[in-house]
């Protein structure tokens, strides 16, 4: 669930799935152009800990929260100390990066820019009625993509 608070009381609430913003964050077209080359990928991140979505824990570890779990890699001694100071506080789960790799490809290449990237950025720059323009293209795609991924896994 998304819930958005604003300064005046006001709330946004809305589930990922059906949220234009999230839809569009997942299907990788807000993405920063950075992501599409980054250089800090596999063995080269250079900050003491790293900490992301663990896409597919399931698989090794059941499915334990509605919401996912995070993957904290250790990158240094530092990042060791800090990881060891908050241990007490929160569950960890141990696992290998070989694991956490199977699900999260982002790891270890960057994104793939979106073919149709341009023409989502003309939908968004040049339309009054943007938002709701952008949601159904996005859910089209999203529900293409989601059928070629299921044809693939079946070969």
């Amino acid at each position: 669930m998304l819930r958005i608070t604003f300064e005046n009381g006001e709330e946004y609430v809305s589930d990922y799935y059906n949220d234009p913003f999230m839809i569009a964050f997942l299907e990788d077209y807000i993405l920063r152009d950075s992501c599409f080359t980054c250089k800090n990928k596999d063995d080269k991140y250079v900050s003491d800990v790293t900490i992301g979505d663990f896409w597919g824990y399931e698989t090794f570890f059941g499915n334990i929260d509605d919401y996912g779990i995070s993957a904290a890699i250790i990158n240094s001694h530092k990042g060791e100390m800090i990881i060891s100071d908050i241990v007490g506080d929160a569950v960890v789960l141990e696992s290998t990066i070989d694991d956490m790799k199977v699900g999260n490809p982002s790891y270890y290449s960057s994104v793939k820019r979106k073919k149709l990237i341009n023409q989502y950025k003309k939908i968004v720059l040049n339309n009054p009625n943007w938002w709701n323009r952008v949601f159904l293209w996005l859910r089209f795609e999203s529900r293409i993509n989601r059928l070629l991924r299921c044809v693939r896994l079946k070969k």
